[in-house]
């Protein structure tokens, strides 16, 4: 289970994903905007991905991750999907026809997210700038999200960001020498952070320097922050 600002995501026994809460920005999956607090309900687009896909068998999903008002799931065959808000490029996919410049920002249902250099993940192939090598039989294995950004490892411990990161003190706030190409920084009153639009790959170097947050999900220490009104935790007993 997992809890965003204003809504919550579980994971059924039989592979299904149900979410409840509020979902002005499309973080419950469901296609709708729903300004008032919504009880659990089952993602019904995702139903039977895989079969339809004709991956035959799986199909169901194994992990989920939330946090403000965006969504993410991974698939028993790797697959990871996001709904919700994407103002910080935390959704990190692109509209029909649009641009790297212009990924989406608001998604009602669940998409696809095409992470380079992996099976499954819509990977085609390719690498990112990290841990390279083999991509043969390397998938996601873990995803974790923060209220602007979301990350993915893969089972051989590669590890993908993508979204926007405040950045630890000592990080490339202050030390932007060596910074990767895809990304980029700027700094607020609060300090500065990192952005980058779609799924890029970190090297070992990027991921010290970055800090302990983004470290604590390369260790699989998947946190969820949120208020946890009635109407993000829903009634356990409604349950699908």
């Amino acid at each position: 289970a997992a809890v965003g600002e204003y809504h919550s995501v579980v994971l059924l026994r039989r592979g299904a994903i149900a979410t409840a809460g509020y979902g002005l920005q499309g973080q419950l999956g469901l296609g709708l905007v729903m300004g008032a607090a919504a009880p659990w309900r089952v993602v019904e687009s995702l139903l039977g991905l895989g079969a339809s896909l004709g991956l035959g068998g799986g199909g169901g999903f194994r992990r989920v991750a939330a946090a403000g008002a965006h969504t993410v799931a991974l698939s028993d065959m790797g697959d990871v999907y996001v709904w919700g808000q994407g103002a910080w490029g935390q959704l990190g996919v692109l509209d029909d026809g649009a641009t790297e410049a212009s990924t989406s920002t608001l998604s009602l249902y669940p998409r696809l997210v095409d992470i380079p250099g992996l099976e499954g993940g819509g990977g085609g192939g390719g690498g990112g700038g990290g841990g390279g090598g083999d991509d043969e039989d390397d998938e996601v294995a873990e995803i974790g999200a923060g209220a602007r950004y979301t990350v993915a490892r893969s089972r051989r411990g590669r590890v993908f960001f993508w979204g926007e990161l405040r950045l630890a003190a000592g990080s490339y706030a202050d030390n932007a020498e060596g910074l990767p190409d895809f990304c980029s920084v700027s700094k607020d009153g609060a300090g500065a952070v990192l952005s980058t639009p779609l799924p890029r790959e970190l090297s070992r170097k990027d991921l010290e320097l970055l800090g302990t947050e983004v470290e604590a999900e390369r260790a699989g220490l998947l946190l969820a922050f949120g208020q946890c009104f009635a109407a993000s935790v829903g009634d356990a007993h409604t349950i699908p």
